[in-house]
């Protein structure tokens, strides 16, 4: 039985210029800077926040959004996904592409008003068993910051 913990809760409208700062008990470091509004972020295996996130193996993280303004319509997504540790930055394997993962003819067309369930494997290896944040984004062909979200993870060991 796989746990999630949904982000949904703590959405808010986005626009490129507002952080926002969500609360789960006492301090979610949930931090967002999108154009498109983002609805939820599911990980697999994780029950509370911070996520737990064992070193060596693949999370799999579904970010769900709604493309908003027809400025921002793309033919194409490039997502950038990577580990800060301890001011390092570490590149992330993910898998698949967004353009296939992303459901529909066209898949890389995100028109407005298109709800997007975008689902990718990451997988988590050369990172120490530390406190860290897993960094998420999404650009256009135009290099416009569509999708940008951090999330607070701890690397275990086991």
């Amino acid at each position: 039985m796989r746990k999630y913990v949904t982000m949904n809760k703590y959405k808010s409208v986005i626009t490129v210029s507002l952080n926002i700062f969500a609360n789960l008990s006492n301090k979610l470091d949930l931090k967002i800077r999108s154009i498109y509004y983002l609805e939820s972020i599911e990980v697999s295996d994780c029950s509370s926040y911070p996520c737990r996130i064992v070193i060596g193996s693949t999370v799999n993280v579904t970010t769900n959004f709604l493309v908003q303004g027809t400025a921002y319509d793309s033919e194409q997504l490039v997502q950038n996904v990577y580990f800060v540790v301890s001011s390092i930055q570490l590149q992330a394997q993910v898998s698949p592409d967004p353009c296939t993962a992303v459901q529909g003819s066209n898949a890389c067309r995100l028109e407005n008003g298109r709800r997007v369930k975008y689902q990718a494997a990451v997988r988590v290896d050369n990172v120490p068993p530390l406190r860290g944040t897993l960094w998420w984004t999404m650009t256009n062909s135009a290099h416009e910051l569509l999708v940008c979200y951090k999330l607070t993870v701890i690397f275990t060991l086991a």
